[in-house]
């Protein structure tokens, strides 16, 4: 297959979005979508809400905070 091997989070893992519309941003690891490409996460948004956005995987880190 090839490609950038990503990181195997688990559920509720705190990430962060590095690159893309919505870099900068903190979530929280929900799920790995069939394909193994794409993942699941709870982005925490504006009024500390979380909304579920779904993402490249290669776009996500692990957050330092």
């Amino acid at each position: 297959a090839g490609g950038l091997a990503t990181p195997e989070w688990t559920k509720g893992d705190r990430v962060v979005v590095r690159q893309g519309m919505f870099e900068g941003y903190e979530g929280i690891f929900d799920v790995r979508l069939p394909g193994g490409a794409r993942v699941r996460v709870l982005l925490k948004m504006l009024n500390d809400r979380y909304v579920p956005v779904e993402i490249d995987a290669e776009l996500l880190d692990n957050w330092k905070g």
